[in-house]
């Protein structure tokens, strides 16, 4: 579908960007042969118009890429059974992302003090803009969240039924060390304190944090929140277990801390 034909009200809204659509159509293509990439791809095009059917008018906004490029993201994972690797994700989302940076890059000498300080009133200015557009449209993120909170439930519910069984608290929690080793080491962009591993209890600080970093640099550190919250969302109700965190990086303290114990 053309972009022109999707069914979206264009007095309210945009539509996501050229580098967003290349993304979502070189993720499709790392998992599916190119027919049946175009098939999902309508369907992705048809999820993003309905998530901005109850979306207020975003239109005139004066940044609104931080806003439809990740809508499209959403619809691309709430649409696609098969998905690449972690890894494989955050490479192609980054290549598109943030190839203007590497243009930047070729212009602008940080070295130099001239450069550096035009660098500094840029980026100055165009947060000053995005945080007055948020005071405009608070609701302007809610799909992006309910996106999170339905991914999130699902998993929640997995994780509940598994703890109903014998002796898999004890299981679960001897898991968490290799598994978030993995999920949260320097492979994926993170820096990490892990502490001795304690019967009934695992602990663990994220002192660094990639979506922090993404986030921010993409002009919307507000979504960071999301992502921070998705642990709790996740764990903090399971049966058995209690969750304990005093601070995130992406709400302002300077690590996030997990903290999971038998009951």
């Amino acid at each position: 579908m053309k972009e022109k034909d999707l069914p979206i009200d264009r007095s309210r809204h945009a539509v996501y960007t050229k580098r967003a659509k290349k993304c979502v159509r070189n993720l499709l293509l790392r998992c599916y042969d190119r027919k049946t990439a175009d098939g999902l791809w309508e369907k992705i095009q048809l999820r993003y118009a309905e998530y901005l059917k109850d979306e207020p008018a975003l239109r005139d906004l004066k940044i609104t890429t931080s806003i439809y490029d990740p809508i499209l993201i959403f619809a691309w994972y709430a649409e696609a059974p098969e998905k690449p690797p972690r890894e494989e994700i955050q490479r192609e989302v980054c290549r598109s992302f943030f190839g203007s940076f590497d243009v930047l890059g070729k212009i602008f000498d940080m070295n130099r003090p001239g450069d550096n300080r035009l660098a500094e009133r840029i980026f100055r200015k165009a947060n000053e803009i995005r945080m007055e557009e948020i005071k405009r449209f608070p609701e302007s993120f809610r799909v992006i969240e309910d996106a999170a909170v339905r991914g999130c439930a699902e998993i929640e519910k997995k994780l509940i039924r598994l703890m109903r069984l014998p002796g898999m608290k004890g299981l679960f929690l001897r898991a968490w060390d290799p598994m978030t080793r993995k999920l949260f080491g320097a492979g994926n962009g993170f820096s990490n304190v892990f502490y001795p591993r304690r019967k009934g209890e695992y602990r663990m600080d994220v002192t660094s944090c990639p979506y922090c970093r993404y986030l921010t640099e993409l002009g919307c550190p507000e979504l960071t929140k999301i992502f921070c919250e998705n642990d709790e969302r996740i764990y903090g109700r399971l049966p058995g277990l209690k969750f304990e965190r005093t601070g995130t990086l992406g709400k302002g303290a300077e690590r996030c801390d997990f903290r999971l114990v038998k009951t």
